[in-house]
């Protein structure tokens, strides 16, 4: 495994878009801001609940991303 992959898994960079995040990671992979927020928009429009994600927290993120005009 090459040092870039190795520090996407441990959380210092994106692991979707690469991006930096953080110079002391958390230890586990993770995603920027911008990644989260089309991974949310793409669950809601595809009406899937991500794995691991609690309900109550599911709830929040279909209800803030179904109404386009309020996403801005």
């Amino acid at each position: 495994m090459d040092e870039h992959a190795e520090m996407v898994l441990e959380g210092i960079f994106c692991e979707t878009c690469g991006d930096f995040l953080a110079a002391d990671p958390a230890g586990f992979p993770d995603k920027c801001d911008d990644c989260f927020e089309e991974e949310m928009r793409e669950a809601v429009e595809a009406n899937e609940w991500p794995d691991g994600m609690p309900y109550g927290e599911w709830s929040r993120y279909k209800y803030m991303y179904s109404f386009p005009e309020f996403r801005e």
